[in-house]
């Protein structure tokens, strides 16, 4: 088998919808390809992982054209399995360039039928399982969370420029998290507001106003709760 080009579409599943990359490959002795796979590409600031998966072109039963379900142009290639289940893509393309795709589809279904099977008729991963991660939820409310000692500065920003900065830095440091979303991220914005507390206490220090003793408190109990949280998930595709 040889690699056979590539293109994005968007994968439909039940509810969940990715944008993904399609490759095809084929034979080297009929040159037919024999394989649909599917590689959903990284996206910057996504968090989610990539991945690959393929299932045998034999697997299709029939391959379908129609109006486009998610995009607001288009038209619809759906890949419908022996399984029962179906592989949605909304192309930005007319209804006759999809249909015609279509049928180009279902003559090489056709000739994977009388080739002996590749492997189970199911959607296979191939791609490694992704490492653990951060939860979105929790994630979103980190960065949120990191957001009040700022708050708190801005109110003194003319006298107060270690906190400003401090509470400026952890903002930062959490949005950049949430980018990869890692496990070790509520530890890190932890760490991050002990040593916004830190700036707060010099600045009290530094200009005796005891209001500010509030910045403090603020990010010693947003430290405590984050060092409790628990930023692993099972390993998902997601």
């Amino acid at each position: 088998m040889i690699l056979w080009g590539w293109y994005d579409r968007y994968l439909r599943v039940a509810t969940w919808c990715k944008r993904v990359w399609i490759r095809r490959q084929r034979c080297k002795a009929c040159r037919r390809s024999h394989w649909l796979v599917v590689e959903k590409r990284r996206l910057i600031g996504s968090g989610k992982t990539p991945f690959s998966a393929r299932i045998p072109l034999a697997a299709v039963t029939d391959v379908r054209a129609g109006s486009a379900r998610m995009a607001v142009v288009g038209s619809l290639l759906s890949f419908v399995l022996v399984t029962g289940g179906e592989l949605r893509f909304d192309l930005p393309a007319g209804q006759a360039v999809v249909e015609r795709a279509a049928q180009r589809f279902r003559d090489a279904i056709r000739e994977a039928w009388l080739a002996p099977p590749l492997g189970p008729a199911t959607l296979e991963v191939t791609s490694p399982p992704p490492p653990p991660r951060t939860p979105a939820g929790l994630a979103a409310l980190l960065v949120m969370a990191s957001i009040v000692p700022f708050v708190i500065a801005m109110a003194g920003a003319r006298k107060g420029p270690f906190a400003d900065v401090a509470a400026l830095c952890l903002i930062f440091l959490a949005l950049g998290l949430q980018l990869v979303r890692p496990v070790s991220m509520p530890r890190l914005l932890a760490g991050g507001a002990w040593l916004a507390a830190a700036a707060f206490g010099l600045d009290t220090l530094r200009t005796g106003e005891t209001p500010r003793l509030l910045g403090v408190a603020c990010c010693i109990a947003l430290a405590m709760w984050m060092g409790t949280r628990r930023g692993s998930l099972p390993p998902t595709a997601a």
